[in-house]
């Protein structure tokens, strides 16, 4: 600590020459690195004395205010720091004010705080700031008008029109038409591939000559510099999924050059699992979710890779130590596929391109990436926003290989084989120049999630090779963008390049129609014409061999991945590596493992060997534990040993095991085209000789990868993650008398049902125990109809009005600057709406986190009508009691098991049903009359109150039991759609205005997701 100094800023005190009646002097003290060991161990003060003469002061009650500064009271003669819990510091010279203000003196301490870490979650951070800072810029502006879509501004913004302050809401409220209808179609379909990542913006700047190998204007002159942007990812991972898991990152750069867009889409490993592009729809589905239990399946990763071996080379750089990176920043990126450069004399090189970090590489062990995932799944996208907020801006250094075509032909390998490198002691790396990332995205959406990258993006200078993945990639990348982005998703600033001229036109989203150019080729008219320079830069490429499917899978698939195990990892690397593997493989059936461990021995006989212990190890350790009845927290009893829930044989692990025994003594179908064509062969594409392109008549392979493209549908935008089942309804008790609605005419009658369960704000790879309303929406399939009864597990909501129904979703979900879970926005409109105090209450009691969509009650959450065989009708609630019980998690528990399992709530709905452990809710509902709706002290319409059971009992009504899984989950949960408009004859709406406002909403979102002929059925 360095001496504090003190100065007069007021009139008054003894010996300081100031009038006694206005005496303010402010001490200013500047405390430097004091945060030793000790300090930084949990639950230690800070230590330190402020003196003043002989008086000696401490800080106490410290709390940070919502700009990050600090204020703290000062206690005379305690000389201790002690600041209250939750008080976190993040960043490395992260500098705060304390101030102490009474009659006589204004205390300022400044503080540098230097790497003391604490959990995230109460930190002003940069991302955390996003909105102050954006405030700040307008503060000296008037708030603009609020205005619809059409830019028609909006006289009030808080309420929709209805007939009287209880009255149902009017159809020509185009206000609350015109937010709704744009807030169901927010979603567009993410990326089948690479769903969730990060963006950035930066420059990339020539500091080394290759013109000698290349053309390309971009690398024309030392000290060039030309705009880029990046989007970093995960391969399997839906949107919301963790930044921790285990998996390849996507690495890929976008290049605003002046001959156009040049995209370079790789990864952060040189090397892919498969070399054939005609592979790679199978083996992204092996990475993502078996298609009925919609869980992570370790029986089909472990089956496609060990019927593959040429996988084996990528699956060791998998379970690596780089296989989690802990920053975004702290990876090295690859273009992994071999491209052809062309220089100004026509002659052409082989290429590969590497982008090494300058921040050193930087891993996660699996405990700190199972931690983290489960406290931050966000954790890599926030640091990168960070970083780059705070001026720390990340950098990589751009290499080349270089192969001539001479060396190609006489490889010992094929030099366009993927799933192989060029050893650097053949083909040194050649410095090219350096890449920077200094701007976060302006916007989420419109700079990052709409970016679109395509390998056939080249430039001049730039050519691909017949390596098969990038043959593939050439069409499937651009073919993804227009289905998901729109046919002119190259219009989108983003993607846009400085300058085109072509012919395509119209089509959705149109920006630039280029005026009254001609649309035809050739034309008379001034129409854009072939390039001279391109021309002469695309040279005749040798191509030799007769077309045929050539199978490569058996291409020397081991001699690469013995010099990784043997020559580059070193011991403790290599141990870690087995380790990896034994916790995964462990988790398939015991003939993939044997499959495996075969791969794995051809690379190194005592690899396979360490690897085959590792698991009879696991299996040995849970020997001695309980036979018999493995009890989970959910009350289902499996016959095998006690093991941890990850690691059971439970029967959504056996989902592949049990269709393979139904269809043992059956013929095998051959497989076909999505027209029904039989496909001679399915593991290559046509190419031209074993080493050639892949011919454009190829319609197996185009019909494979432009269905793969579209696999995707836009996720809900409300309820996007959820687990779903079907069973039966049936009636217990006679409430006739209330309603003539068929599914209730009789005693014991029994209504086929389907449910969906979900939480409200995640996206599609959230885990399962996130703090978070649940949603339990019942379809009831009558003899009139649907019925649709779309509800959560509390009996209220947030909000009273339909139009704040869009902005509190949007609350719940990310900022729409950094990606990021933003509290700021949270807490903003819960506390300048107060009608959210009750049901934030309940999101914060323990019922906020169930511990299974089974043991959690539900409501119909709106009122509605029921009207009998007489005309006369009634008000209503629907409750829906869970017979199992309640159960819920603590927060340290939750997070635990977010972090360990993810799909915790769909696994656990899954098998219990499985195996035959039916859940059921006990039906019933609440009963008032108009007269009493009329005299009711409270409005009976608003859905955050609700009808106290002493005045309102519940009523028994009958028996829901759930007894089937989803025969294909995305068949029959993803494309179930609920609609709160689905009533039938004897259930009516009331004046609710958050029903209303859903009566609308609803069916227009399905109609925009799922197509303008939803059938229910």
């Amino acid at each position: 600590m360095r001496d504090g100094s003190s100065e007069c800023i007021g009139e008054g005190r003894e010996g300081c020459g100031c009038s006694k009646s206005q005496h303010f002097h402010v001490l200013r003290v500047f405390v430097d690195d004091f945060l030793g060991d000790e300090a930084r161990k949990d639950g230690n003060p800070f230590r330190f004395d402020l003196r003043s003469g002989s008086e000696s002061f401490a800080l106490a009650d410290f709390r940070l205010d919502d700009y990050g500064f600090g204020e703290a009271g000062i206690v005379v003669g305690h000389p201790v720091f002690h600041p209250q819990d939750g008080v976190i510091f993040s960043h490395r010279f992260s500098r705060f004010q304390l101030i102490f203000d009474n009659p006589f003196y204004k205390i300022t301490v400044s503080l540098r705080i230097e790497s003391f870490k604490m959990p995230h979650y109460n930190i002003r951070e940069p991302a955390a700031n996003q909105l102050l800072e954006h405030v700040k810029k307008l503060e000296d502006e008037d708030k603009p008008s609020a205005t619809t879509n059409s830019g028609n501004p909006v006289g009030y913004k808080d309420a929709t029109l209805t007939v009287g302050k209880r009255g149902s809401t009017l159809f020509q409220d185009w206000v609350l038409i015109d937010e709704l209808a744009h807030f169901s179609r927010e979603r567009i379909p993410e990326r089948v591939v690479h769903a969730k990542g990060a963006g950035a913006f930066g420059y990339f700047e020539v500091t080394h000559d290759v013109t000698q190998y290349t053309a390309a204007k971009v690398f024309s002159k030392l000290g060039k510099k030309t705009p880029v942007a990046v989007r970093f990812s995960q391969v399997a991972g839906e949107m919301g999924y963790p930044d921790t898991v285990r998996d390849i990152r996507g690495f890929a750069l976008k290049f605003y050059t002046e001959d156009g867009i040049w995209d370079l889409v790789g990864n952060n490993t040189p090397i892919f699992f498969v070399r054939d592009s005609i592979l790679f729809p199978s083996f992204i589905h092996v990475l993502k979710r078996n298609p009925v239990t919609h869980l992570r399946d370790w029986d089909m990763f472990w089956d496609m890779v060990s019927l593959r071996p040429e996988t084996t080379h990528q699956v060791l750089i998998f379970f690596s130590d780089r296989g989690i990176p802990n920053s975004y920043r702290r990876m090295h990126g690859y273009g992994s596929n071999t491209f052809a450069l062309v220089n100004d004399y026509g002659s052409f090189y082989y290429c590969k391109f590497h982008y090494k970090t300058d921040q050193g590489i930087g891993n996660l062990d699996a405990d700190q990436a199972t931690r983290i995932s489960g406290e931050d799944p966000d954790y890599l996208i926030r640091d990168l926003y960070n970083a780059i907020a705070s001026g720390n801006y990340p950098s990589w250094s751009l290499y080349l290989q270089i192969m001539t075509p001479e060396q190609a032909a006489a490889s010992p390998y094929d030099p366009f084989d993927v799933t192989k490198v060029w050893l650097h002691a053949e083909y040194p790396l050649i410095p090219v120049g350096k890449i920077v990332f200094n701007r976060n995205p302006k916007n989420y959406f419109a700079e990052v999630e709409q970016m679109g990258f395509d390998p056939a993006h080249l430039i001049p200078g730039i050519e691909p090779s017949p390596d098969r993945m990038l043959q593939g990639r050439l069409f499937n990348y651009g073919d993804t963008h227009r289905y998901r982005l729109g046919t002119n998703n190259l219009q989108l600033p983003v993607n846009r390049p400085f300058k085109l001229h072509n012919y395509s036109r119209d089509g959705y989203g149109t920006l630039d129609s280029q005026g009254g150019a001609p649309n035809y080729h050739p034309n008379s008219f001034g129409g854009p014409e072939s390039d001279t320079r391109a021309r002469g830069l695309s040279p005749v490429l040798p191509v030799v061999g007769n077309a045929s499917r050539y199978d490569n899978g058996d291409e020397d698939n081991f001699t690469q991945a013995r010099l990784l195990y043997q020559k580059v990892l070193n011991p403790a690397e290599r141990g870690r590596l087995i380790n990896n593997i034994v916790m995964c493989l462990k988790n398939a059936s015991e003939f993939l493992q044997e499959r495996a461990i075969k791969n794995f021995s051809s690379v190194d006989a005592d690899f396979g060997r360490r690897i085959k212990g590792g698991i009879q190890a696991q299996l040995h350790s849970h020997a001695h534990a309980e036979f018999g009845s493995y009890k989970t927290p959910i009350n289902l009893h499996l016959h095998l040993s006690k093991m941890s829930h990850s690691n059971s044989r439970d029967p959504a692990a056996n989902q592949l095991l049990d269709f393979a025994k139904k269809v043992e003594h059956a013929d095998k179908p051959s497989a076909t085209t999505n027209s029904g064509n039989p496909i001679g062969y399915n593991d290559a594409s046509l190419t031209v000789g074993k080493k050639g392109p892949i011919l454009l008549q190829d319609w197996v392979l185009i019909d494979k990868l432009s269905h793969f493209s579209r696999e995707r549908i836009p996720e809900r935008v409300v309820h996007a993650k959820g687990a779903g089942a079907f069973g039966y309804f049936e009636v217990t008790h006679d409430i006739t008398q209330y309603t003539a609605a068929k599914v209730f005419s009789k005693l014991g009658k029994k209504t086929p049902v389907a449910v969906r369960f979900s939480q409200v704000a995640g996206e599609m790879g959230s885990a399962d125990t996130v703090r978070d309303v649940r949603g339990f929406a019942w379809k009831f399939y009558t003899e009139d109809g649907i019925w649709d009864l779309v509800g959560n597990n509390t009996p209220i909501f947030f909000i009273r009005d339909a139009i704040l129904f869009p902005s509190f979703i949007h609350i719940l979900k990310r900022n729409p600057v950094t990606h990021l879970r933003d509290w700021d926005m949270f807490w903003d409109m819960m506390s300048l709406r107060p009608e959210t105090t009750h049901q934030l209450l309940i999101f914060f009691s323990d019922r906020g986190i169930p511990d299974s969509y089974r043991h959690m009650h539900g409501y119909g959450s709106n009122t509605f009508a029921l009207v009998n065989e007489y005309g006369s009708f009634y008000y209503c609630k629907f409750h829906y009691k869970s017979d199992q019980g309640i159960g819920t998690m603590d927060p340290d528990k939750a997070t635990k098991t977010a972090g360990e399992d993810p799909d915790y709530l769909t696994r656990d709905l899954y098998n219990a049903i499985a195996s035959g452990d039916y859940p059921s809710w006990t039906f019933s509902i609440q009963i008032m009359t108009p007269e009493q709706a009329a005299s009711s002290p409270y409005d009976p319409f608003d859905v955050t109150k609700v009808w106290l059971h002493a005045e309102y009992p519940l009523i028994p009504v009958g028996k829901i039991v759930l007894n089937r899984n989803p025969k294909n989950y995305f068949a029959e949960v993803e494309q179930l759609a609920f609609d709160p408009a689905h009533l039938i004859p004897g259930i009516e709406p009331s004046p609710d205005r958050m029903l209303q406002g859903r009566l609308f909403n609803y069916g227009d979102a399905h109609r925009y997701r799922l197509g303008g002929r939803v059938r229910d059925d």
